[in-house]
């Protein structure tokens, strides 16, 4: 395979070429300058290469390839509606499976669940769709990141555990009225930065350990806002910390 953005997110599909037993060698070769290095920086040669994690997935036939939650938070009522899309992937194009959810709050309490079958035929690929209203939720602002979580549970005819995905959310609505910006009905005041790397390692990209005191640091300073400026998309990890401790990105 061949990519030239280095931060957008490059897939190689590695099976036909794996060894099953055997040894196997993976190379990575980063050329220095291509005809993209200038799309992306215009300090040229300084951003290039390798900007985030590499590693190699190892999914099941039959498996969760992706899925979309919107989670929208109601002020007048304490509602948030989560409304959750699901591609679902089986390799054999047959069978059935049970597609199930579950939230937990901030404390680790479970909160609601649900399931449904999905049924493959002749079809690789399916998309399912679930919405749930949940009661006095918990919002997300910069002020209270109240941070919930979600997992999704893929199980075979016989509810054996095929493959668990999930990730942290948070219920917010954002909206702008007559011009303002408004965070769950509340007009909001953004404080921001922008956000340029000035300590880090040797693959040109901070440490998770920078980051995080980087965003104490805004924190503490009453910043609720941060730009990525050209080191944009920035690591699946700067997000999660903006998530975790209040900043609008």
């Amino acid at each position: 395979g061949y990519s030239e953005d280095s931060r957008d997110l490059s897939e190689f599909d590695l099976t036909k070429h794996l060894k099953i037993g055997k040894k196997n060698n993976i190379v990575i070769q980063v050329v220095s300058v291509s005809d993209g290095t200038m799309l992306e920086s215009q300090y040229a040669r300084a951003f290039n290469g390798i900007t985030s994690d590499v590693f190699i997935l190892l999914k099941p036939i039959a498996n969760v390839l992706d899925y979309k939650i919107l989670a929208n938070y109601n002020a007048a009522n304490k509602f948030g509606t989560l409304t959750l899309d699901i591609n679902v992937f089986n390799e054999l194009k047959k069978g059935q499976y049970y597609i199930e959810f579950e939230i937990w709050d901030p404390k680790g309490h479970e909160v609601d669940k649900m399931g449904r079958w999905t049924v493959f035929d002749k079809k690789n690929e399916l998309t399912m769709k679930m919405e749930r209203e949940i009661a006095n939720v918990l919002p997300w602002t910069a002020e209270t990141p109240n941070m919930y979580t979600l997992v999704i549970k893929m199980r075979d005819q016989k509810m054996n555990l095929v493959e668990t995905v999930g990730c942290r959310f948070g219920f917010r609505t954002i909206e702008v009225k007559d011009g303002v910006l408004t965070i769950n009905g509340t007009p909001v005041t953004l404080r921001g930065m922008q956000y340029s790397y000035f300590s880090y390692d040797e693959n040109g990209i901070p440490s998770k350990e920078q980051i995080r005191r980087d965003l104490q640091l805004m924190k503490q300073n009453n910043i609720n806002a941060v730009r990525t400026v050209m080191y944009s998309p920035a690591s699946n990890y700067f997000y999660e910390m903006c998530d975790e401790y209040g900043l609008y990105v």
